[in-house]
């Protein structure tokens, strides 16, 4: 584990943005609540929030996605799942990494989804501590006992 000043991490978050090989995704201010997006500055990273609308499971089992498109002439295009392009994820709470955990297991028992470990191979996920926990949400110690 590494403990960075806020400045550096700033600075680390802008240099992953810049990079423009990932896709820098943080948890932003929509209103009263938060969300997972994209970044395009570390002035946007809000780590002080309490939940999401959605979780971070969205960007690696989307509720719509184009796999394939097709035309009425006979011709098929296929999306590749080498095509994608990696994520970084910050701001994650326990919880929702330990769900992730438990769809990779799911997903590993039942029928391979390439678009799905694809995804998840070429992510990297980078979690915070919640200060708090809202009504509705797992205590963290039950969290700390898996």
């Amino acid at each position: 584990m590494k403990i960075v000043s806020k400045e550096d991490f700033k600075n680390f978050v802008n240099a992953l943005i810049a990079d423009n090989s990932w896709n820098v995704i943080g948890v932003k201010s929509k209103g009263n609540k938060f969300a997972f997006g994209p970044l395009e500055s570390s002035d946007e990273l809000r780590l002080d929030y309490d939940v999401t609308l959605l979780p971070p499971k969205k960007y690696f089992f989307p509720q719509r996605e184009t796999l394939f498109t097709y035309n009425l002439a006979g011709s098929i295009s296929a999306k590749s799942a080498e095509e994608l392009k990696p994520l970084i994820i910050i701001g994650v709470h326990p919880y929702d990494i330990v769900a992730l955990l438990h769809m990779d297991e799911i997903f590993r028992e039942t029928k391979s989804d390439p678009y799905y470990f694809k995804k998840t191979e070429s992510s990297i996920i980078i979690g915070v501590t919640s200060k708090t926990c809202p009504n509705g949400t797992f205590p963290l110690p039950w969290v700390a006992k898996l």
